[in-house]
């Protein structure tokens, strides 16, 4: 059996299997020679037992690459799991060999845990490292007072940023739209005037990030929030 090492040496691993098939079994053997390097280690920055993501937002992940991108490890790109049973398994891709930079952003998957961990392992290696706690991921909620306009129509959603919005309006006042994200910072914001008694526009929110938003509807003394996904 081998430890981790703390310097820089050779391990060798041999793995022997037998089938014990009937009338006479045989078996396979396979060695293996593992040379590690005096660098700083290839580690996981967070997240921590207190955090929470929410799904579809937007979040960044940081590693400490530790001179894995140069010689002699020369390992340029990683892939990012994600497990949701506490490291036992790690299913979900959150990125794939992405360049092994030290940070990556993406959009959380909807899979609500309170067991999660994040791995990064070595595309053309055999070293990976995996955040030391669990981390909660939970459903965006929002508390919405929803007062519908009538023949109220969005499309598509999902959208790549541009979509249809269609609504009777409820006075001749303008139309104002705002983008929030989960954490309720004002994304983007327009307005229209001179509305006509059926509101008919074609949106564009292109370059938005891709992730989940809150998009606020008013007009006059009525406003609405709807769910708004770009991706």
């Amino acid at each position: 059996w081998e430890v981790v090492p703390s310097v820089a040496r050779e391990m060798n691993f041999s793995l022997v299997v037998r089938d014990n098939a009937t009338g006479g079994g045989n078996s396979a053997r396979d060695d293996m020679k593992v040379t590690t390097v005096d660098i700083t280690p290839f580690t996981v920055d967070g997240p921590s037992t207190n955090e929470e993501w929410l799904v579809g937002s937007n979040q960044t992940l940081n590693w400490v690459v530790g001179a894995t991108d140069q010689a002699p490890v020369n390992t340029q790109n990683v892939t990012i799991l994600l497990s949701t049973d506490g490291g036992v398994t790690f299913p979900i891709t959150l990125a794939a060999n992405t360049p092994n930079d030290g940070s990556e952003a993406f959009v959380v998957p909807n899979n609500t845990t309170s067991s999660a961990r994040i791995m990064i392992a070595a595309v053309d290696n055999i070293f990976y490292n995996v955040n030391s706690t669990n981390f909660t991921i939970s459903e965006a909620t929002a508390s919405i007072k929803d007062v519908s306009f009538e023949g109220f129509n969005l499309y598509p959603n999902p959208s790549n940023g541009n979509f249809n919005l269609q609504f009777e309006t409820a006075s001749t006042a303008p139309v104002k739209l705002q983008l929030f994200d989960l954490t309720g910072r004002l994304v983007r914001e327009m307005q229209f005037s001179n509305v006509a008694a059926r509101f008919s526009e074609s949106i564009s929110f292109k370059n938005t990030a891709k992730g989940l938003y809150l998009l606020k509807i008013k007009n006059g003394s009525k406003q609405t929030t709807r769910k708004l996904v770009i991706e």
